[in-house]
């Protein structure tokens, strides 16, 4: 899966993630600056990749302000050493809902689906 991962992420995090088989952008290698959350959602979208984040302010732009996006994936409440664990699990349980533009939010030992 194409993924655009977060800088609220490290690089090791995203090298995992590749290392598991996905097609990753790190956003912490991608821009020098934070360009804000808009504009990363924004490319997410134009390059059709799921974003990976910790921010609960993707989902509230995507879900209350209606901007496009190509899929979000937060990982809520998990330890650093979780995190990876996490987010793989919920990338083969979502893909389906993550490739049709959802919102998935993925705990610890569950993941719901946010409908539009």
């Amino acid at each position: 899966m194409k993924l655009l991962v977060d800088n609220c992420f490290s690089q090791r995090f995203a090298s995992g993630l590749a290392a598991a088989g996905h097609d990753v952008v790190f956003a912490g290698t991608e821009w020098r600056e934070d360009p804000g959350d808009v504009a990363i959602m924004a490319y997410a979208f134009r390059s059709r990749r799921v974003l990976v984040t910790r921010d609960q302010d993707f989902a509230t732009l995507a879900l209350a302000h209606g901007h496009r996006h190509a899929g979000i994936l937060r990982i809520f409440d998990t330890d650093t050493a979780s995190s990876l664990h996490v987010c793989v699990r919920a990338l083969a349980e979502h893909e389906a809902d993550l490739l049709a533009n959802g919102v998935v939010v993925a705990f610890l030992h569950r993941s719901r689906l946010h409908q539009e």
